[in-house]
């Protein structure tokens, strides 16, 4: 597409979201699990370990689909979520929503 930046040593997937008009392209639904979770400054991020991919997406509250929801999470916990890129943190998690909470996993095991 002319006018679009794309560079040459791109990876394919990301290559077709360079040639979208929109400001961030949504790449798929994924899955991962809470790798990192963080309070600081006023702000609540975390970063996910996206499955089977061996590479990390960042997500903020405001990703979350109920933002009130980031309290309950935990590490470990299994999410589901699209994902976007962009510019500052690369990989972004957005519409997230929690599939299992590792305290479920737990409860269950127990039983």
């Amino acid at each position: 597409m002319p006018g679009c930046y794309e560079p040459k040593d791109q990876p394919s997937h990301l290559a077709a979201i360079s040639r979208r008009k929109a400001g961030h392209a949504v790449l798929s639904m994924t899955q991962g699990v809470i790798l990192h979770l963080s309070h600081m400054f006023g702000t609540k991020w975390g970063r996910i370990d996206i499955a089977g991919a061996g590479r990390e997406c960042f997500f903020n509250r405001d990703s979350l689909l109920n933002p009130e929801d980031f309290d309950q999470l935990g590490y470990g916990d299994q999410v589901e979520f699209d994902e976007q890129q962009d510019r500052t943190h690369g990989s972004r998690a957005v519409r997230l929503t929690i599939v299992r909470a590792r305290r479920d996993v737990a409860a269950g095991a127990e039983q």
